[in-house]
């Protein structure tokens, strides 16, 4: 590759970083004005305490793009074990009450 093109590709490149780290950090005001708001129900007032409390853990995404924003790779190797206990009809205890 010419130096041309690698220093438009670094260019490039730069600027898509500079947008995406601008947008997670809109994304990260979005979500703590919502975790500030005033919520009734409880369901969703434990989930903004959930943002509020751990702020400090919530936002490594911001900060640095390589780390994902979502869990995905946790729930994909949960997955085979909750199919699993799905087809065989849940945890033995539940089938154990069932047939009382």
């Amino acid at each position: 590759m010419t130096n041309g093109v690698m220093a438009f590709f670094k260019r490039i490149c730069r600027k898509l970083s500079t947008q995406l780290y601008r947008r997670a950090r809109e994304i990260q005001g979005e979500i703590e004005k919502a975790a500030n708001r005033a919520a009734i129900h409880p369901g969703s007032q434990h989930i903004q305490n959930i943002f509020r409390e751990h702020r400090d853990r919530m936002f490594h995404w911001v900060e640095d793009l390589r780390v994902p924003a979502e869990n995905n790779l946790a729930e994909r190797q949960l997955r085979l074990t909750v199919i699993a206990r799905k087809v065989s009809f849940g945890p033995q205890e539940v089938l154990h009450n069932y047939c009382k």
